[in-house]
């Protein structure tokens, strides 16, 4: 669970910078965390290792199991630039540092399919660096696949169990918003996932959500499928369904 109103979503902390870090950054990172005793992470914490350019290389390692500190002080010594750090995924799990490391090199291989790519995961995660650290739109481009990540290292660890669930509070701060517009764009665009999401929103008139299907209290949600007969359109917002809560 988060809450996007808590202050470790507003801004980097004292070691970062701006470029490298973002709220939904932390947001990610928040989440994967709590699942990690349960789960690995090896798609998101490559993508993360490449988007904060090796700042918090030990903590993000941990996402893919006990941390290694021989590969976080190799990435730290190549730099910050994201081919380096792919470099030294690389050659560390090469090296059989441990099977965390192995864990992440086969994460890397995930981004083979960013686009413009061609097919290279180094490509693919330096493309993915340099989208990040431009902001505006290019970052919201590289956001969205640091989404896609966690919810495709998530799908991975499910195995035929019970879904797994993600609590937002305050959805409608950015870390929030940032994350679930990606997750409701994917789903609009037939890039399916298995993860739940219940979000708390303060206010009704958030303009993303303009196409949601709206039930005004939780017992209509008991139709034939358990949804009160709602199916999404066509666009991203109608992917959600707003529940009001009484006081």
């Amino acid at each position: 669970m988060i809450d996007g109103a808590e202050a470790q979503f507003d801004r980097p902390p004292p070691h970062r910078t701006t470029e490298s870090w973002s709220p939904a950054y932390q947001a990610l990172l928040v989440i994967a965390e709590q699942f990690a005793e349960r789960a690995a992470f090896p798609r998101l914490a490559s993508g993360l290792l490449a988007a904060a350019a090796g700042a918090e290389a030990e903590r993000v390692l941990r996402l893919c199991g006990r941390a290694t500190g021989r590969l976080a002080g190799l990435i730290a010594d190549r730099g910050p630039a994201a081919g380096a750090i792919v470099e030294a995924v690389v050659e560390g799990a090469a090296e059989g540092l441990s099977p965390s490391c192995r864990r992440l090199r086969r994460g890397a291989a995930w981004y083979r399919d960013y686009p413009n790519a061609r097919g290279n995961p180094m490509r693919g995660l330096t493309l993915l660096s340099e989208q990040f650290r431009a902001d505006g739109n290019a970052r919201t481009h590289a956001e969205r696949h640091l989404v896609r990540a966690l919810l495709a290292d998530l799908d991975a660890r499910r195995a035929g169990r019970r879904r797994p669930v993600v609590l937002i509070d305050n959805v409608q701060e950015t870390a929030g918003r940032r994350l679930m517009e990606s997750v409701l764009r994917d789903r609009a665009e037939g890039i399916a996932d298995q993860v739940v999401f219940y979000a708390a929103l303060r206010g009704e008139s958030h303009p993303a959500l303009r196409n949601a299907a709206r039930r005004t209290v939780l017992p209509e949600l008991t139709g034939e499928r358990g949804e009160g007969g709602w199916a999404p359109g066509g666009t991203p917002s109608s992917y959600a369904m707003l529940v009001a809560l009484s006081p």
